[in-house]
């Protein structure tokens, strides 16, 4: 009878064990963190790293362990992390199946460090020119501790006075690693402009013959040799009228020259000698009138009169005027002078009998190529 009740007193245990075990909570942590964040290593040891949860009496996980860079540190699967080469890499700790994490990160050395070094020949860039900025892409920081073994720094945990432009007189590069320097000087050359460059055109590209260059809205930038720009606030051109022959304007600075194509045309366009005398009747100060290509026979004379300031000129070395016992052109005293000009025309009569331009008060008119 006693043996009985030993029995059913165990089995009374176990069953009591079973339930509370299966019955308890499952709590799921919320947060994971290390208490140390920052953790030096010499070289070949190891540790465990122990996260911590919240709460505190989370009982329902499993962690999963990475590392950054095998070559510096790895970890097991049950946290022992073992230095394997000089360097940083950073540890972290996830919650299986969730996006909660914790990070600590590793240097490792070789007990103190006693000085840093850079290796000058591994630049991507050594020469530059004056107002351009130190290149610390490519740049190898080295540290060496007492023991004499070296590591590599990142470039990312150093202080590099690199962010004022460089001169010639200012050419030296400073790195610091926590309480250690370095420094190094780079080859810095004087910048000089190579070339005048047109960056937005002018409003106006194409005039009447007669106006003047209007450069507004025109922006010119001087490129310098190490690529850097600078806008040209002062330029020079020339302020003379656009004849019927301009096809362009020359921009300068300095010893920079800068061609600009202009499309410059006449005011009006005729193709018959009695449209060309109503338009020289109608026309306005500064305009210009130009014959279309092709040879003219006429008996009338084309009068101008001297107070007039126009440009009459052919389309061509192909535009030829035939006067048959007329002048073909009158100019006719009014009492004021003008600016007549004619130009590109083959003057030519058909007889003797007078001359292709009348001028009997010797008014100033300019001829240029002009055959008679």
């Amino acid at each position: 009878m006693k043996k009985v009740k030993i029995i059913f007193l165990c089995s009374l245990v176990l069953i009591t064990s079973f339930l509370l075990f299966a019955c308890k909570t499952k709590i799921k942590p919320t947060e994971v963190y290390f208490e140390e964040t920052e953790i030096e290593m010499y070289l070949g040891k190891s540790k465990y790293l122990y996260p911590k949860l919240t709460p505190e009496n989370a009982n329902y996980y499993l962690f999963e362990w990475t590392t950054s860079n095998k070559e510096v540190a790895t970890v097991s699967n049950k946290g022992r992390v073992t230095a394997t080469g000089y360097g940083k890499a950073k540890i972290t700790v996830t919650v299986k199946d969730t996006d909660i994490t914790a990070e600590c990160h590793i240097t490792v050395n070789d007990g103190k460090l006693a000085r840093i070094f850079v290796e000058e020949n591994n630049f991507l860039q050594t020469e530059y020119f004056e107002g351009q900025y130190f290149d610390a892409s490519e740049l190898i920081v080295k540290g060496v501790f007492e023991s004499g073994k070296s590591m590599t720094i990142p470039t990312e945990d150093c202080i590099i006075n690199n962010q004022n432009p460089l001169t010639v007189d200012n050419n030296k590069i400073t790195v610091q690693y926590q309480n250690f320097f370095t420094s190094f000087e780079v080859n810095v050359l004087e910048d000089y402009p190579i070339l005048m460059q047109l960056e937005v055109p002018p409003n106006k590209t194409t005039y009447f013959i007669g106006e003047t260059f209007d450069p507004n809205g025109m922006e010119l930038i001087l490129l310098y040799a190490s690529g850097r720009q600078e806008t040209i606030q002062s330029y020079n051109f020339s302020n003379e009228k656009l004849k019927y022959n301009t096809n362009s304007i020359e921009i300068t600075y300095d010893e920079f020259k800068l061609v600009l194509p202009l499309t410059v045309k006449p005011s009006v366009i005729v193709n018959d000698l009695n449209l060309l005398q109503q338009a020289i009747d109608n026309a306005q100060d500064g305009e210009s009138i130009m014959l279309r290509e092709g040879t003219y026979n006429t008996t009338s004379t084309i009068t101008i009169s001297s107070s007039k300031k126009i440009i009459i000129f052919g389309e061509n070395e192909n535009t030829v005027l035939i006067a048959h016992n007329t002048p073909l052109f009158s100019i006719i005293d009014d009492g004021l002078q003008g600016e007549i000009t004619l130009a590109r025309m083959n003057l030519s009569v058909a007889n003797d009998v007078c001359p292709p331009i009348s001028n009997p008060s010797d008014i100033d008119i300019t001829l240029l190529e002009i055959v008679q």
